[in-house]
Protein backbone atom coordinates (compact mmCIF):
# COMPACT_ATOMS: atom_id res chain seq x y z
CA UNK A 1 0.00 0.00 0.00
CA UNK A 2 1.46 3.39 -0.59
CA UNK A 3 1.42 6.20 1.56
CA UNK A 4 1.99 10.11 1.70
CA UNK A 5 4.72 10.13 3.83
CA UNK A 6 6.04 13.81 5.88
CA UNK A 7 9.37 12.96 7.15
CA UNK A 8 10.31 14.65 10.40
CA UNK A 9 11.98 17.40 8.12
CA UNK A 10 8.76 19.42 7.77
CA UNK A 11 9.22 20.43 11.26
CA UNK A 12 12.75 21.60 10.15
CA UNK A 13 11.76 23.71 7.33
CA UNK A 14 11.66 26.97 7.78
CA UNK A 15 8.56 27.64 5.03
CA UNK A 16 6.43 25.10 7.20
CA UNK A 17 7.31 27.31 10.34
CA UNK A 18 6.18 30.49 9.18
CA UNK A 19 2.60 28.55 8.21
CA UNK A 20 2.35 27.71 11.70
CA UNK A 21 2.85 31.37 12.36
CA UNK A 22 0.56 32.73 9.92
CA UNK A 23 -2.01 29.97 10.40
CA UNK A 24 -1.25 30.65 14.69
CA UNK A 25 -1.80 26.93 15.10
CA UNK A 26 0.28 24.17 14.30
CA UNK A 27 -2.52 21.28 14.08
CA UNK A 28 -4.17 23.97 11.25
CA UNK A 29 -0.85 23.94 9.46
CA UNK A 30 -0.27 20.58 9.38
CA UNK A 31 -3.84 19.37 8.24
CA UNK A 32 -3.08 22.09 5.59
CA UNK A 33 -0.01 20.81 4.24
CA UNK A 34 -2.00 16.96 4.56
CA UNK A 35 -4.80 18.62 2.43
CA UNK A 36 -2.20 20.12 -0.29
CA UNK A 37 -0.66 16.82 -0.59
CA UNK A 38 -3.72 15.34 -1.36
CA UNK A 39 -4.78 17.81 -3.98
CA UNK A 40 -1.55 16.84 -5.21
CA UNK A 41 -1.75 13.23 -5.32
CA UNK A 42 -5.22 13.61 -7.00
CA UNK A 43 -3.88 15.24 -10.03
CA UNK A 44 -0.05 13.83 -10.44
CA UNK A 45 -1.06 11.13 -12.94
CA UNK A 46 -3.01 13.89 -14.97
CA UNK A 47 -0.70 14.34 -17.93
CA UNK A 48 -3.37 16.73 -19.34
CA UNK A 49 -2.19 19.47 -16.68
CA UNK A 50 1.77 18.31 -16.51
CA UNK A 51 0.77 16.75 -12.74
CA UNK A 52 -0.23 19.79 -11.69
CA UNK A 53 -2.83 21.26 -9.51
CA UNK A 54 -5.23 23.48 -11.71
CA UNK A 55 -5.13 27.03 -10.45
CA UNK A 56 -9.31 26.77 -10.02
CA UNK A 57 -9.12 23.14 -8.05
CA UNK A 58 -6.74 25.23 -5.75
CA UNK A 59 -8.94 28.51 -5.69
CA UNK A 60 -11.55 25.89 -3.71
CA UNK A 61 -8.34 25.06 -1.16
CA UNK A 62 -9.00 27.47 2.12
CA UNK A 63 -5.21 27.61 2.82
CA UNK A 64 -4.17 27.41 -0.78
CA UNK A 65 -2.91 31.32 -0.22
CA UNK A 66 -0.66 31.10 2.81
CA UNK A 67 0.65 27.43 1.56
CA UNK A 68 2.00 29.51 -1.63
CA UNK A 69 3.08 32.24 0.69
CA UNK A 70 5.04 30.54 2.42
CA UNK A 71 7.22 28.41 0.14
CA UNK A 72 5.14 24.94 0.64
CA UNK A 73 3.67 25.14 -2.87
CA UNK A 74 4.93 27.32 -5.85
CA UNK A 75 2.71 28.30 -9.11
CA UNK A 76 3.94 27.10 -12.47
CA UNK A 77 2.45 27.44 -16.13
CA UNK A 78 -0.68 25.29 -15.91
CA UNK A 79 -1.14 24.73 -12.27
CA UNK A 80 -0.03 24.29 -8.61
CA UNK A 81 2.84 22.08 -7.84
CA UNK A 82 3.46 21.86 -3.93
CA UNK A 83 6.83 21.23 -2.92
CA UNK A 84 8.34 17.53 -2.38
CA UNK A 85 5.27 15.84 -4.51
CA UNK A 86 7.74 13.96 -7.24
CA UNK A 87 9.49 12.46 -4.11
CA UNK A 88 6.39 11.56 -2.12
CA UNK A 89 4.32 10.36 -5.14
CA UNK A 90 6.84 8.34 -7.03
CA UNK A 91 4.90 5.20 -6.31
CA UNK A 92 2.02 6.13 -8.33
CA UNK A 93 4.18 6.22 -11.57
CA UNK A 94 5.85 3.34 -10.67
CA UNK A 95 1.84 2.05 -10.24
CA UNK A 96 1.13 3.18 -13.45
CA UNK A 97 3.82 1.69 -15.81
CA UNK A 98 3.19 -1.64 -13.90
CA UNK A 99 0.30 -1.16 -14.78
CA UNK A 100 0.78 -0.52 -18.15
CA UNK A 101 2.65 -4.06 -18.19
CA UNK A 102 0.23 -6.07 -16.71
CA UNK A 103 2.18 -6.53 -13.97
CA UNK A 104 -0.88 -4.83 -11.26
CA UNK A 105 -4.04 -6.65 -11.41
CA UNK A 106 -7.23 -5.33 -12.34
CA UNK A 107 -8.22 -5.02 -8.66
CA UNK A 108 -5.54 -3.10 -7.50
CA UNK A 109 -5.81 -0.85 -10.17
CA UNK A 110 -9.38 0.05 -9.49
CA UNK A 111 -8.52 0.31 -5.71
CA UNK A 112 -5.92 3.27 -6.74
CA UNK A 113 -8.67 4.90 -9.22
CA UNK A 114 -11.01 5.27 -6.61
CA UNK A 115 -8.51 5.95 -3.92
CA UNK A 116 -6.97 8.75 -6.34
CA UNK A 117 -10.24 10.29 -7.61
CA UNK A 118 -11.46 10.58 -3.69
CA UNK A 119 -8.84 11.61 -2.23
CA UNK A 120 -8.94 8.60 0.38
CA UNK A 121 -6.53 8.17 2.51
CA UNK A 122 -8.11 4.37 3.57
CA UNK A 123 -5.69 3.08 0.48
CA UNK A 124 -2.77 5.22 1.28
CA UNK A 125 -0.93 3.94 4.16
CA UNK A 126 -0.80 5.76 7.31
CA UNK A 127 0.45 9.72 7.24
CA UNK A 128 4.31 9.04 9.21
CA UNK A 129 4.59 12.39 11.37
CA UNK A 130 7.78 12.36 13.37
CA UNK A 131 8.76 14.99 15.90
CA UNK A 132 11.69 16.26 16.55
CA UNK A 133 12.53 14.82 20.00
CA UNK A 134 11.52 15.92 23.59
CA UNK A 135 14.24 17.44 25.47
CA UNK A 136 13.99 15.68 28.94
CA UNK A 137 14.12 17.88 31.74
CA UNK A 138 17.52 18.19 32.26
CA UNK A 139 17.29 19.07 36.16
CA UNK A 140 16.07 15.14 36.53
CA UNK A 141 16.80 12.84 33.74
CA UNK A 142 19.45 11.23 32.05
CA UNK A 143 20.13 7.94 30.29
CA UNK A 144 22.25 4.91 29.76
CA UNK A 145 24.07 5.07 27.12
CA UNK A 146 23.52 1.75 25.73
CA UNK A 147 20.09 1.58 23.93
CA UNK A 148 19.06 -2.09 25.25
CA UNK A 149 18.96 -0.83 28.74
CA UNK A 150 17.88 2.54 29.43
CA UNK A 151 18.66 3.64 32.83
CA UNK A 152 17.46 6.98 34.37
CA UNK A 153 19.29 9.08 36.55
CA UNK A 154 18.18 11.74 38.97
CA UNK A 155 20.56 14.51 38.41
CA UNK A 156 18.29 16.50 40.71
CA UNK A 157 19.63 14.46 43.41
CA UNK A 158 23.18 15.32 43.13
CA UNK A 159 22.66 19.11 43.19
CA UNK A 160 20.12 18.78 46.35
CA UNK A 161 22.90 16.79 48.04
CA UNK A 162 25.45 19.50 47.11
CA UNK A 163 26.71 21.36 49.89
CA UNK A 164 24.99 25.21 49.53
CA UNK A 165 27.23 28.23 49.62
CA UNK A 166 26.77 31.94 50.28
CA UNK A 167 26.09 33.54 46.37
CA UNK A 168 25.21 32.11 43.15
CA UNK A 169 25.71 28.08 42.53
CA UNK A 170 25.16 27.84 38.54
CA UNK A 171 23.08 24.75 38.94
CA UNK A 172 22.06 25.45 35.00
CA UNK A 173 25.31 24.79 34.17
CA UNK A 174 26.70 22.55 36.39
CA UNK A 175 23.91 20.09 35.30
CA UNK A 176 24.96 20.86 31.93
CA UNK A 177 28.30 19.38 32.74
CA UNK A 178 26.87 16.67 34.47
CA UNK A 179 24.96 15.56 31.72
CA UNK A 180 28.36 15.51 29.48
CA UNK A 181 29.94 13.44 32.51
CA UNK A 182 27.43 10.81 33.92
CA UNK A 183 26.60 8.07 30.57
CA UNK A 184 26.51 5.19 33.09
CA UNK A 185 25.15 4.00 36.73
CA UNK A 186 29.08 3.65 37.65
CA UNK A 187 29.52 7.17 36.49
CA UNK A 188 26.22 8.87 38.49
CA UNK A 189 27.58 6.77 41.79
CA UNK A 190 30.49 8.15 41.76
CA UNK A 191 29.58 11.68 41.12
CA UNK A 192 26.84 11.63 43.95
CA UNK A 193 29.54 10.31 46.01
CA UNK A 194 32.13 12.96 45.31
CA UNK A 195 29.37 15.37 45.88
CA UNK A 196 29.03 13.62 49.66
CA UNK A 197 32.59 13.21 50.20
CA UNK A 198 33.14 17.65 49.51
CA UNK A 199 30.28 17.86 51.49
CA UNK A 200 31.63 16.19 54.74
CA UNK A 201 34.74 18.00 54.18
CA UNK A 202 33.37 21.09 54.67
CA UNK A 203 31.65 20.43 57.03
CA UNK A 204 34.27 19.61 59.02
CA UNK A 205 35.75 22.63 58.26
CA UNK A 206 32.43 24.48 59.41
CA UNK A 207 32.40 26.07 56.04
CA UNK A 208 29.09 25.06 54.94
CA UNK A 209 27.09 28.37 53.56
CA UNK A 210 29.91 30.31 53.32
CA UNK A 211 31.62 31.75 49.95
CA UNK A 212 34.32 29.40 50.69
CA UNK A 213 32.41 26.45 48.77
CA UNK A 214 33.10 25.85 45.64
CA UNK A 215 30.00 26.73 42.99
CA UNK A 216 28.17 23.57 41.72
CA UNK A 217 29.37 24.62 38.43
CA UNK A 218 32.92 24.86 39.43
CA UNK A 219 32.75 21.61 41.35
CA UNK A 220 32.62 19.42 38.03
CA UNK A 221 36.16 20.63 36.97
CA UNK A 222 37.36 19.28 33.11
CA UNK A 223 40.59 17.48 34.99
CA UNK A 224 38.31 15.54 36.78
CA UNK A 225 40.10 16.48 40.54
CA UNK A 226 36.45 16.69 41.72
CA UNK A 227 36.78 12.49 41.81
CA UNK A 228 39.52 12.34 44.53
CA UNK A 229 36.28 13.70 46.66
CA UNK A 230 34.44 10.61 46.27
CA UNK A 231 37.01 8.47 48.64
CA UNK A 232 36.73 11.07 51.05
CA UNK A 233 36.49 9.97 54.63
CA UNK A 234 39.63 12.28 56.27
CA UNK A 235 40.42 15.94 55.82
CA UNK A 236 43.84 17.79 57.10
CA UNK A 237 43.79 14.58 59.32
CA UNK A 238 40.02 15.92 61.00
CA UNK A 239 37.94 12.49 61.12
CA UNK A 240 34.68 12.38 59.28
CA UNK A 241 32.83 10.64 61.81
CA UNK A 242 29.00 8.97 61.66
CA UNK A 243 27.49 11.73 63.60
CA UNK A 244 29.07 14.40 60.82
CA UNK A 245 28.12 11.95 57.91
CA UNK A 246 24.22 11.65 59.54
CA UNK A 247 24.83 15.41 59.70
CA UNK A 248 25.86 15.59 56.00
CA UNK A 249 22.19 13.94 55.30
CA UNK A 250 20.03 16.07 57.12
CA UNK A 251 19.15 13.34 59.64
CA UNK A 252 20.82 15.56 62.48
Amino acid sequence: MARINIEDSLFKDLAFTDLVIKLQCRTLALGAVMEAFMLAQKWYLDEAHGRLIPADQWARFRFGGAVLECGLAEAREGGIYVRGSDEQFKWLLQRQVAGKKGGLAKSHKTEMTVAVAKRSLAVAKPLTLTLPPTPKDNNKTLYDSDESHREEFNLEQIYQEYPRRRGQSNKGKGLEKLRKLIKSRTDFELALAAVRGYRLHLISQQKINTEFVKMFSSFWDAQGDWKEWAAARQSDGAEITDKLIAQAKGEL
